[in-house]
């Protein structure tokens, strides 16, 4: 065979001691060496025999000489090809290799062999063409923007129940900051239902994603990438740092709703803040269980930064940490709640509006609101610094940066409460208030409800033209409910008082 090669006029063999320009051109070194780096995964050796014809001219013809460029440009993929395969397998190399086409062919692929194994050499290049990108379902620039404005609301309402606290009793409700904060409230049962079916959203989605990339399906991803496709390696880690960040904003808006002592608030967070929790148990699992496993080759590749080892245990870690500290906080609440729920029961009392909270308790919510704001943080910083790394095992054309049509609907779940939030900001938070309701009721201060003698539960939805008050007193108490200007209670206690949140409660306006 070598004797045929020699004999071909148009493609001259290479000496067999030639300094092959391995880098002259790094991109056709990435086509050329992507094949071997793919196939190679199901081997325990390199395999160079594994190759695109038509990439291998052309490296070749770039990593030659300039004087012998010329002479091999007549050269076919094929002639190229036949001579490459001389001294691409080991085991055939181990018979004979006395010719000079031999030899040269040993030459070339010790050459690609240590660009290959060589550190940093064209890493950009191969990285690109090695098909490593994220999921846009999971960590897409939609995604990303919507879990930021949702930490950003979750900080804000915190910090505003925190100003309620220390804020200056004499302060005017029409301040702009006290009118920022009267928004906050009034959107915060609308931001506790965008949150809740997100939440859901992102926890399914996550364990779909995880099922569908663990045990066999590994393999037949694996396939996939070996025959050109693409492969996500960190789905799992990065569908439960989104879900366990999700989690947080969802129960730290039930725990304020619950504070204001609404029931159906409480019944409701019973019902929904479990059920997230128990969802986030099987995505635990998968993910200290799963390790993304990089085909051998590729793993060479990923050194400093992009260790597979070091971002799997930093992932790992951090949703184990976040997971138990989500189940120690819901632990504390439910045993709270059961609690009080018992001693009710056995103590045969009649239900009754809740008491005001103790500040032992009222300082325990606090903190553990505290807790899951730092839980939030450090996860969406953790999926924020392995999306960066997803990037960076591609080529810049990540499927992560694309604005699709998932990335806009994702942006989408927010648009209602910062509508609602800067409306009630400019019209008040009566008006505000007063536009979820039916035209026949009308948003009555909990302050003008005090002045009167009669308690504030007696106000709650009761139509001012009742059965046993004459239609003169019902007018008389309408025009001082309409007449008063809109003030806010303030607690003479540092925590907010245990009642109906301000301004929520509604009175039938009487027709006259």
């Amino acid at each position: 065979m070598a004797d045929g090669l020699d004999s071909i006029t148009r493609w001259q063999i290479p000496p067999s001691d030639l300094t092959w320009d391995i880098d002259a051109n790094c991109q056709l070194f990435a086509d050329f060496a992507n094949n071997i780096i793919r196939r190679s995964s199901e081997y325990s050796m390199w395999d160079y025999c594994a190759i695109d014809p038509d990439a291998l001219r052309a490296y070749v013809l770039s990593s030659l000489p300039p004087d012998l460029q010329e002479a091999a440009t007549n050269a076919t993929s094929s002639d190229i090809t036949l001579w490459y395969m001389l001294g691409c397998d080991y085991a055939d190399l181990q018979n004979d290799c006395n010719s000079e086409a031999c030899r040269s062919a040993v030459n070339f692929r010790d050459a690609v062999f240590g660009g290959v194994t060589m550190p940093q050499f064209c890493v950009t290049e191969l990285r690109s063409r090695l098909g490593m990108q994220g999921n846009a379902d999971i960590a897409g620039i939609g995604v990303a923007i919507s879990l930021c404005i949702e930490a950003f609301l979750v900080i804000a309402f915190f910090t505003s129940h925190m100003a309620d606290i220390i804020r200056d009793h004499e302060s005017s409700s029409s301040s702009p900051p006290s009118r920022v904060r009267n928004a906050l409230r009034a959107v915060l049962p609308a931001f506790y239902w965008s949150s809740v079916i997100l939440n859901l959203g992102i926890v399914a989605a996550s364990l779909r994603t995880a099922t569908v990339v663990s045990g066999d399906d590994q393999t037949e991803a694996l396939i996939n990438w070996r025959n050109g496709g693409s492969l996500s390696p960190y789905d799992v880690q990065l569908a439960a740092l989104v879900s366990v960040f999700s989690f947080q904003p969802t129960f730290m808006a039930g725990l304020m709703l619950a504070v204001s002592g609404e029931r159906r608030r409480v019944t409701l967070n019973l019902a929904i803040v479990p059920v997230l929790g128990l969802l986030l148990v099987p995505l635990l699992y998968m993910t200290m269980t799963w390790i993304s496993v990089f085909p051998r080759m590729v793993a060479s590749l990923l050194t400093d930064e992009f260790d597979p080892s070091y971002i799997n245990s930093v992932a790992k870690n951090t949703v184990v940490v976040s997971d138990c500290l989500t189940w120690a906080m819901l632990a504390i609440c439910g045993i709270k709640v059961t609690s009080s729920f018992a001693n009710r029961l056995m103590s045969r009392r009649p239900r009754r509006e809740p008491k005001p909270l103790s500040s032992q308790i009222m300082i325990g919510v606090y903190l553990i609101q505290l807790v899951s704001i730092i839980t939030m943080l450090i996860s969406l910083y953790v999926f924020f610094w392995l999306r960066s790394i997803t990037i960076g095992l591609g080529d810049g054309n990540d499927p992560q940066l694309d604005w699709g049509f998932g990335q806009i609907l994702a942006l989408t779940t927010w648009i209602p409460v910062i509508v609602d939030f800067v409306y009630t900001y400019i019209v008040g938070m009566r008006k505000g208030l007063e536009g979820h309701m039916p035209g026949d009721y009308s948003v009555v201060p909990t302050a003008d409800l005090e002045d009167q003698d009669s308690p504030p539960e007696n106000h709650m939805l009761q139509p001012m033209a009742d059965s046993q008050t004459s239609p003169s007193s019902g007018s008389e108490s309408l025009n001082q409910s309409s007449s008063s200007r809109p003030r806010f209670s303030e607690p003479a206690h540092p925590f907010p008082k245990q009642q109906p949140a301000p301004l929520r409660q509604a009175q039938r306006r009487h027709s006259t």
